[in-house]
């Protein structure tokens, strides 16, 4: 058996690997690229392509409507099947898994190993425990602004408890200097403050380096950015001005900048992993995405978004304030945890009370057992013009409801279910398909893994 380092990268398509991969800054990205094996995924799930349901069909080998997960917050009870991390724990191996998406809650990783959540986990508690103060801080990021995965960096200088806490969890002083002058920087240039999720991925990567041996690795090790899918979200057409009509291209594009500093976090991951793989031949480096994103037109859009930003508000209008728990999402979803699936029940068919004054519905549910997943949706602006809606047919101010009016420019690329599976040292007589289902790939990695 030979041991695995995937590095899930977020969404980030083969156009923008080749993009990169041919600019000479980059040169462990044109390395790995020439180097490795490549795999074309395809999902084959229906709906809503969201990460936190794409992943699980990845980790799981499982279509979404098998693995039934759905939302953000849902309770684990309800997951099915087996994530790719329990299967070599099973045989009593080692794994250490950073940032996977919907691995919450930690379990005991084995001798050398460590587990930290998603950046949406239920709660702060990591694998080893002198992590916990960090993934704290994280999770406090994404309360206070939901809407982007994983968007801040710190605000401000942080807590002497803090920085003790980064410092021994293996965060390097260098980077916590970059981050200061990161922030000094955006005094002077504002723009500058679209590279801050970049930033994160850089804190986190520093202490995943920290907790993984490349000599005596974990037998299955993950470590899982959303730095880059973020920045296409909103500035694909800043990368790729020529997928939009000559209308929708901006007039400078100073965010492919943004886009190179975040390219350059990733050349800085790649780079070491490689320099990994050197030093230890066994070891097997992935790189993979459960989907990818492509240029989108959002014609419709009129700069602004409504967010249930204070959903217990509006349970306070439904007559329900008490045994129940909000859980991190991203907007414009909202997670709640209810004590007793009756009262999520019940909450649910009250969305549908939920409605602009002309009758336009709000607000959408989902049900998972005792977790109440809530979508909001917006409408065109003259039907809240007023700064009015109705809850149970009665007139009620937006903010009186919980809700906020959030000005937001609309996104240039989007979800598509091509996604990519990049292996670096297979041997050359290793079977190596051209494009496979996505949830078929959870086989062909324990199959290579040896397990």
């Amino acid at each position: 058996m030979r041991p695995v380092l995937l590095l899930e990268i977020n969404e980030v398509p083969l156009r923008i690997w080749k993009k990169y991969g041919a600019d000479s800054r980059y040169p462990s990205i044109a390395r790995i690229l020439k180097e490795g094996s490549i795999t074309q995924t395809v999902l084959a799930d229906e709906g809503e392509l969201s990460p936190w349901c794409t992943w699980p069909t990845f980790h799981r080998g499982l279509l979404k409507k098998e693995h039934g997960i759905y939302n953000l917050g849902q309770d684990p009870s309800t997951f099915r099947g087996t994530p790719i991390w329990e299967e070599f724990r099973a045989k009593g191996l080692p794994v250490g898994i950073f940032g996977s998406l919907q691995s919450w809650p930690p379990k005991d990783s084995g001798e050398g190993g460590f587990h930290v959540p998603d950046t949406f986990a239920t709660d702060a508690r990591c694998f080893p425990a002198h992590i916990e103060p960090v993934q704290a801080f994280n999770l406090s990021q994404v309360r206070s602004n939901a809407r982007v995965m994983s968007e801040k960096v710190v605000e401000r200088p942080p807590a002497i408890g803090l920085l003790i806490a980064m410092l021994r969890s293996g965060v390097r002083f260098g980077t916590l200097c970059r981050i200061a002058l990161q922030l000094v920087s955006e005094k002077f240039v504002p723009s500058l403050r679209e590279r801050r999720v970049t930033f994160q991925a850089l804190l986190f990567w520093d202490i995943f380096r920290a907790h993984f041996d490349p000599r005596q690795p974990p037998a299955f090790t993950t470590f899982f950015t959303n730095h880059i899918a973020s920045v296409q979200h909103r500035f694909w057409n800043h990368i790729f001005p020529g997928d939009f009509p000559v209308s929708r291209r901006p007039k400078a594009g100073e965010h492919a900048a943004t886009m190179d500093f975040a390219m350059s976090a990733l050349e800085e991951i790649i780079s070491e992993a490689l320099s990994w793989r050197d030093q230890n031949p066994q070891l097997l480096l992935l790189v993979a995405n459960s989907m990818g994103q492509a240029a989108v037109i959002r014609e419709s859009h009129e700069g602004f978004e409504l967010l249930l930003r204070s959903p217990l508000r509006l349970l306070g209008l439904f007559g329900i304030g008490e045994n129940v728990r909000q859980n991190l999402a991203m907007m414009p979803q909202v997670a709640l945890e209810f004590s007793d699936v009756e009262t999520a029940q019940k909450v649910k068919l009250a969305l549908g009370s939920v409605t602009t004054v002309g009758g336009k519905s709000l607000l959408s549910g989902d049900l998972r057992g005792a977790t109440l997943s809530i979508t909001a949706t917006t409408p065109r602006a003259n039907e809240i013009s007023s700064g009015e809606i109705l809850v149970g047919g009665k007139r009620t101010k937006l903010e009186e409801a919980g809700f906020f009016r959030a000005e937001v420019e609309a996104g240039t690329a989007y979800h598509v279910p091509e996604g990519l599976l990049l292996a670096h040292g297979l041997s050359s007589d290793t079977a190596v398909p051209e494009s496979l289902p996505t949830h078929q790939v959870k086989a062909l990695i324990l199959s290579w893994a040896g397990l």
